[in-house]
């Protein structure tokens, strides 16, 4: 029998290789023993001769790549996969060439979140996997034709990718695995995502046509189109229409309010409906309408009409409550 060690791409240096001046007679078994840096895809030439006759009984591979035989095929070459690597020995050149064996992959993909609300992050899970190997790469995400992104694989061959730029309506999401040496590219199927207005455009779509809302001095949150001193999102927050005026939708009075001391004082207070979850309502309180300070914040409970009393009696000094809208 042969042995050869082969221990990189370098004959003679860094692996074994017989050379015959004149003829050179094939016969017994011949034993492959390879290092760890075989490259794949190397030609490695082993036997130089003049002229080559006989045949090996067996050819065997040990080492690195795992361990393995190679099979005559009749024609003059014996060839064989050991793990992801195809091995094929030419007897006529005395040449082994090594070459990767590509393995089919699948990809899947899921969301965190479907349905999501627009604005809100959406986070997309791509899985590849193959029969053998862990794939390596990376993954490319796409909302129909649009990439939103391309994010490497981890060792476990997952990618993620998280985005809040996806705007209302129905998607379909696909990753892309962009394949190695080693792994044939694949594309998971398409996932339906819809993603939900958030309520205050959907409230906007419910009472401005397309033309209007492409125009924000009409339909944008401080456009204010019936004029009634209530822009749109205050018209939002307390559930108005901004097509009508409102010029009563917050009221001002004076109310008694009791003391934990004993006794009452009067107050001024505001009345108003909060009418949304999504809204931050502030009243504030002022003397001199320059400098404002906090009296109650999303008083009552969402839905409810709530009177909201001043923290200073009426003969204080002049005073003066308004309502701050604003979004978290």
């Amino acid at each position: 029998s042969t042995t050869l060690d082969l221990d990189g791409a370098g004959r003679g240096i860094t692996h074994d290789a017989l050379d015959v001046t004149g003829a050179l007679i094939y016969d017994g078994d011949l034993l492959l023993d390879f290092g760890a840096n075989v490259p794949s895809g190397s030609s490695l030439n082993l036997f130089a001769a003049t002229s080559r006759s006989g045949s090996f009984t067996s050819v065997t591979l040990t080492g690195s790549y795992g361990a393995g035989s190679l099979t005559d095929n009749g024609s003059g070459l014996w060839t064989g996969t050991v793990g992801n690597t195809l091995f094929s020995f030419e007897p006529a050149t005395g040449t082994l060439g090594t070459a990767a064996v590509r393995v089919a992959t699948t990809t899947t993909l899921e969301s965190d979140a479907n349905p999501s609300v627009e604005g809100g992050g959406v986070t997309f899970t791509a899985n590849v996997s193959a029969a053998s190997g862990t794939p390596a790469g990376s993954v490319t995400f796409f909302d129909g034709v649009v990439s939103l992104g391309n994010v490497s694989l981890d060792g476990t061959g997952m990618a993620t990718l998280t985005t809040s730029l996806l705007t209302a309506g129905s998607h379909s999401l696909t990753a892309m695995y962009s394949g190695n040496d080693n792994h044939f590219t694949s594309s998971s199927s398409a996932l339906a995502l819809v993603v939900n207005p958030t309520p205050l455009n959907a409230w906007r779509t419910a009472h401005f046509t397309p033309g209007e809302l492409a125009d924000p001095a009409i339909s944008g949150f401080d456009a204010d189109p019936d004029g009634d001193a209530y822009n749109n999102l205050l018209e939002y927050a307390l559930e108005t229409n901004p097509k009508i005026g409102n010029a009563t939708a917050v009221s001002c009075s004076i109310i008694s309010v009791s003391l934990p001391e004993g006794g009452s004082e009067n107050r001024l207070a505001l009345t108003l409906l909060r009418a949304r979850g999504d809204l931050t309502y502030t009243v504030q309180g002022s003397y001199d309408l320059a400098d404002w300070t906090e009296v109650q914040i999303n008083p009552g409970t969402v839905g409810s009409t709530v009177t909201v009393p001043d923290t200073e009696p009426v003969d204080s000094g002049q005073r003066y409550l308004r309502l701050k809208i604003s979004q978290p």
